[in-house]
């Protein structure tokens, strides 16, 4: 059921079922539709699963607006099929599915021995981060571009110089657009966006790192151990085992 949900809470969807409204739509004709393709941007989406979110967020694509630039993704149910394999990987709340089968078990049998059980909430394990939810404020429209062209092009050997000739405009006005929107160098940004991605295979996949080094645009694994103990104080292997 390809649905999706909005509301400013909860007392304003008891209003609208009140009302003999209902708080869900189409996925395909929300996202169309003016809460995503004429809201003011950035704008955030929780989306009620992973087909929803790719959903919307090919949607988006397709009417050139930026994920997660302009609008950032977050599903629920953290199915990596799903959220690994789009254009724009998506960020996804694990519900910790795993624990509620074991407790669900657990209250089946106390049910079954004539006992009672109360209602009980599980709460969800973690966010799984990926690229949907990957972003930072930028409202000019050079340093969007810019910082899709990086998240694009991690795998290569980029900086300030190729990402100014990518753009057609000159190095100086690249670093001064980048410390006025984002307070920060090209280079911090490349670096910043590259470790995110380290960091996001290292939590949801089981890759070694030379694989990691190569999908990140670090020449060797020695050098990606090098930078990323600098950035976070723990070599690759320590933080994924942490």
């Amino acid at each position: 059921m390809n649905r999706a949900w909005f509301s400013r809470g909860w007392n304003n969807v008891h209003r609208l079922r009140h009302a003999g409204f209902t708080e869900k739509r189409p996925a395909l004709k929300w996202v169309g539709s003016t809460p995503v393709e004429k809201a003011a941007k950035p704008i955030a989406v929780l989306t009620y699963d992973e087909t929803d979110a790719a959903l919307l967020l090919r949607k988006c694509l397709a009417l050139g607006i930026s994920v997660p630039e302009e609008v950032s993704i977050l599903s629920i149910g953290n199915d990596p099929l799903l959220s690994e394999m789009q254009p724009v990987r998506i960020s996804s709340i694990d519900q910790n599915l795993e624990r509620g089968g074991y407790e669900a078990a657990a209250v089946l049998a106390k049910l079954m021995d004539g006992g009672k059980s109360a209602s009980r909430l599980i709460p969800p394990q973690r966010i799984v981060t990926r690229q949907s939810t990957d972003v930072i404020a930028v409202e000019h429209p050079d340093v969007l571009k810019a910082v899709v062209f990086i998240r694009n092009n991690l795998s290569r050997s980029i900086g300030a110089d190729q990402l100014a000739d990518a753009l057609g405009c000159s190095r100086s006005r690249i670093d001064k657009l980048f410390a006025a929107e984002i307070g920060h160098s090209v280079t911090t940004e490349i670096q910043r966006q590259r470790i995110s991605q380290v960091k996001m295979l290292l939590q949801n996949t089981d890759l070694p790192a030379s694989l990691i080094a190569a999908k990140t645009g670090f020449c060797t694994p020695s050098h990606l151990s090098n930078v990323f103990r600098r950035e976070t104080g723990l070599i690759p292997r320590k933080w994924r085992k942490n």
